[in-house]
């Protein structure tokens, strides 16, 4: 496995701290998936990563160190502005921030490649406990998600941490690059306008 690390915010809109976010929607708690409008969380995010994550820790995939590359990524495209100075400043900050470059550097080359299509730019977004979206309020209870009406990626730090530690009882790399991965491929799909197809092809049954 390789471990990302950066401590370049250029990419992280750092919201925590600033509550917002009134009212709020999202999951009533970690034991349900309804209360979250179409649009707002593409692909049952939460559902497919406890899945995941299950059946990854089962397989022994997180038992071990596994290899480390120890590389730092930078930049490539990067937004300017909105980013606090030490949004990167911890382990997990500076694995999401480096996964975060990471996976638009590699969308930035592959989808003009395979798709005809140029790749936009967005950012991570950290928030504690809830915040303000294109999408409407949402709490940390919502979990990691992407939001297509402001395409930005939504993180609470302390959720994220609460939830590795319940379903694999530890932090892992593996499993944080994976998530940021997985929202990342949300905005692939908006980006393309397959979210909105399936809208669609929903509305119409």
């Amino acid at each position: 496995m390789t471990k990302i690390r950066s401590k370049d915010s250029s990419m992280i809109d750092d919201r925590r701290g600033q509550g917002g976010g009134g009212g709020g929607v999202g999951f009533p708690g970690m034991g349900g998936l309804g209360g979250m409008p179409a649009g707002m969380k593409a692909g049952g995010g939460v559902l497919g990563l406890i899945i995941t994550l299950a059946v990854l820790f089962m397989s022994g995939a997180f038992s071990g160190e596994g290899s480390s590359s120890g590389g730092t990524t930078s930049a490539a495209n990067g937004l300017g502005g909105g980013a606090a100075a030490e949004a990167c400043a911890s382990d997990l900050e500076q694995t999401l921030c480096g996964s975060t470059i990471d996976v638009q550097q590699y969308w930035g080359a592959a989808l003009p490649k395979f798709f005809s299509t140029p790749y936009q730019n967005t950012k991570t977004v950290f928030f504690s406990g809830r915040t303000n979206t294109g999408c409407g309020g949402a709490t940390s209870e919502v979990g990691p998600f992407y939001c297509p009406a402001d395409q930005l990626v939504y993180f609470d730090l302390d959720f994220l941490v609460a939830l590795e530690q319940q379903y694999i009882g530890q932090s892992t790399d593996l499993a944080q690059q994976y998530i940021v991965a997985h929202e990342y491929g949300h905005h692939i799909q908006n980006v393309l306008g397959t979210s909105e197809q399936v809208r669609r092809l929903q509305k119409s049954t």
